[in-house]
């Protein structure tokens, strides 16, 4: 069986996504594929049935609502292409909304800068989301 190589969900090195940090769907995606490559999975329907294997039972009950996994025609690229859809804002391009730069903006308008860690930490997380 393809699958008989795959470690298991319990082991320390599975690839994981929480869909509460979406941000994380790429690099998801990307573990998976290195996983799909060392085990030789490369037919679609395979290779979706590794993406669901390391899902909460939730986020895998949703990503199967979409046409791409239940029609098998459809590619895996197509598969991911539409769960991406899935999670606005989750795009190589664009990680962050302009309420995440709020947040950093409120959440030092409201506790302050007060030494220079701070400021530090302030610039970061507004370059990063900038």
């Amino acid at each position: 069986m393809a699958f008989a190589n795959l470690p298991v969900c319990s082991e320390r090195a599975t690839p994981s996504f929480d869909d509460s940090q979406p941000e994380e769907l790429q690099r998801y995606f990307m573990d998976l594929e290195v996983l799909l490559a060392q085990n030789n999975i490369i037919a679609n329907q395979e290779q979706k049935q590794v993406v669901l294997k390391y899902l909460k039972i939730r986020t895998k009950s949703l990503w199967k609502m979409t046409k791409a996994w239940s029609d098998q025609t459809k590619t895996y690229n197509e598969f991911k292409v539409e769960v991406g859809k899935l999670y606005p804002g989750t795009s190589s391009d664009q990680t962050y909304m302009i309420q995440d730069l709020d947040m950093v903006i409120r959440h030092y308008v409201c506790i302050g800068i007060l030494n220079n860690l701070d400021l530090r930490e302030y610039y970061r997380r507004f370059l990063l989301i900038s």
